[in-house]
């Protein structure tokens, strides 16, 4: 069977086809910008996993160095602990009689006794010919001199262990 065309009617066939052609084509062009983004977003997704696995490596890494380090440290300072139970403990030094250094007559320095008074004037050269004690005063030769001290009895303060010496009066007698 043959039908026959007329030319209006193919001109407005060939309108229809190139119009549905537009239609296709915008579709395409759409698709393809859609394609692209979602291959862009792909894409940097699969860049942001690699880069958090090769930071997760690293940590990992790190992780076993602070394990190892931190298992070093708590074996040290169980060394250190059995060190310090076998040493014996020894007090430290109370100041319930302190001492004072005096040298030729003004004060050098503060101790928690007279032995330790002793010991660091000693160490910086007094010879035991040139000491003297607060109980012999007047001997203005005596370059190193000791006076120690007491708690006094309301324990905020100390007091001298010599009385001082006391002149009487002029007339008194």
């Amino acid at each position: 069977m043959i039908r026959l065309v007329s030319s209006s009617r193919l001109a407005g066939l060939a309108a229809e086809a190139d119009d549905a052609r537009a239609v296709v084509r915008q579709v395409l062009e759409r698709e393809t910008a859609s394609y692209r983004e979602h291959l862009r977003a792909v894409y940097a997704l699969v860049a942001r996993a690699e880069s958090a696995e090769a930071e997760a490596v690293l940590l990992r890494d790190d992780n076993v160095l602070l394990l190892r380090d931190t298992a070093h440290l708590a074996q040290e300072l169980e060394e250190t602990q059995e060190e310090l139970a076998a040493k014996p403990v020894s007090p430290r030094p109370s100041l319930d009689r302190p001492a004072l250094l005096l040298y030729r007559g003004q004060p050098h320095s503060i101790h928690a006794d007279a032995d330790a008074a002793r010991a660091h004037a000693d160490s910086l050269g007094a010879f035991e010919n040139r000491w003297i004690t607060t109980r012999e005063l007047g001997s203005a030769a005596a370059l190193w001199e000791i006076q120690t001290f007491i708690r006094a009895d309301d324990g905020r303060h100390f007091t001298s262990t010599v009385a001082p010496v006391v002149r009487p009066l002029e007339g008194a007698g």
